[in-house]
C-alpha cells in the first residue's frame, strides 16, 4: 500500500506535469506475501550474504521492482501531461 497526497494545484504552474516533492520507500511488488513477506524480501534483497540473495534479486528484476528513487519518479512523471503549457 502507498499513499499519495495532492499538496496543491497551481493554476499557472509552468511544468505541465506533476512532480514529486517528497517521499520514502518503495511499494511492495505483487505476490511478495503482504507486509511480512515484504519485510523478509527486503532483508534478503539488501543482504549479500543471505542464502537467497541472488534468487531474490533475480525475482525482483522480473517483477520490475525498483527501490525508491525520487529523480527516476520525477523523470517518469514528465510523461504525464495534465494541461497544455503556453510558455
Amino acid at each position: 500500500m502507498f499513499l499519495v497526497t495532492l499538496e496543491i494545484i497551481v493554476d499557472d504552474y509552468k511544468h505541465g506535469h506533476p512532480i514529486l516533492i517528497d517521499g520514502a520507500e518503495a511499494a511492495p511488488t505483487e505476490d511478495v506475501g503482504g507486509l511480512p513477506g515484504y519485510d523478509e524480501f527486503l532483508k534478503s534483497y539488501h543482504n549479500k550474504s543471505h542464502p537467497e540473495y541472488e534468487n531474490v534479486r533475480a525475482w525482483a528484476e522480473e517483477q520490475l521492482y525498483r527501490e525508491y528513487d525520487k529523480d527516476f519518479i520525477n523523470k517518469m512523471l514528465k510523461g504525464i501531461k495534465y494541461k497544455k503549457n503556453e510558455w
